[in-house]
């Protein structure tokens, strides 16, 4: 009896004294429930019904489908029991199970994997729409000083530059304190760092084109070969001929100008780079 007791008070302070899982893990550790209703036929087993947004929806698995074999192994060697329990301990094991199915007069092979989840996922996505989002203030910016320059005639007034010197400023530094937190994977994290360095300095060089700009166009210089891109491009091959470029203004604006193209092209080609990896992650 009274070991009992003692076996008793030292359970208790055994569960006292376990850790408990911080709010923010609780819901990645959650595992997919099977979504799955099988039923044991002639050769195999049979899906009669599938969970939508369950492990094996995702998959690929239909109602009516016929599980044949399970990583090579005949379906007649498991239990409906145990193949069950197959899927519901794929969340903690890691592991994969390819299926043999017959659909209609098709044999397929089906991996039902559990998707990767990891810390870095909502970090990466904050810090990459961050990076986005204050560049495109930059690409606005140029997009409103082409579109005043073309429909006005004669010089602009200074205070067109002034808000868009401004805008620059707010730009490049928003885009030198964007944080690129330790956990996100190394490589993406790499290529996140490089991207904000690169876009910053093109932020910096738009400070530098814009005041250009400014005094070309106060000296009566004239304005010819505008052409426009307004989208980010959608591989590292980016475009020189983006936004805004004057053939017929020499010496600062085109030159500011080009080294920002430069420095733009690397920041967004990065990003792209970023995105290619994390996807490879999953």
């Amino acid at each position: 009896m009274r070991m009992s007791k003692f076996l008793l008070l030292f359970g208790i302070i055994l569960i006292g004294l376990a850790p408990s899982i911080p709010a923010f893990c609780q819901e990645s550790l959650q595992p997919l429930v099977p979504g799955l209703i099988l039923e044991e036929s002639t050769g195999g087993f049979l899906v009669k019904d599938v969970v939508e947004d369950s492990l094996p929806y995702a998959s690929g698995l239909l109602p009516g489908d016929i599980i044949k074999a399970v990583d090579f192994c005949p379906a007649g060697t498991l239990s409906t029991e145990r193949l069950m329990e197959e899927f519901s301990e794929l969340p903690y094991n890691h592991r994969s199970m390819l299926l043999s199915v017959k659909r209609s007069n098709l044999n397929l092979l089906i991996r039902v994997k559990q998707p990767v989840v990891f810390q870095g996922q909502e970090a990466f996505v904050a810090v990459d729409s961050s990076l986005r989002s204050q560049w495109q203030i930059c690409e606005e910016t140029w997009l409103d000083i082409r579109q005043k320059i073309i429909s006005t005639r004669g010089p602009l007034p200074k205070e067109i530059f002034d808000e868009a010197f401004k805008a620059f400023m707010g730009s490049r530094n928003a885009l030198a304190s964007v944080e690129v937190p330790d956990v996100i994977p190394e490589k993406t994290r790499v290529c996140l760092l490089e991207s904000r360095k690169h876009l910053t300095r093109a932020a910096n060089l738009s400070l530098l084109a814009i005041r250009a700009l400014e005094d070309d166009l106060s000296k009566g210089k004239t304005l010819t070969g505008t052409k426009i891109v307004k989208s980010f491009p959608q591989n590292p091959d980016w475009e020189e001929s983006w936004i805004l470029k004057f053939e017929s203004l020499p010496g600062g604006f085109n030159s500011f100008y080009k080294q920002m193209l430069s420095e733009r092209g690397k920041g967004l080609g990065l990003l792209i780079k970023a995105q290619h990896l994390m996807e490879s992650y999953r």
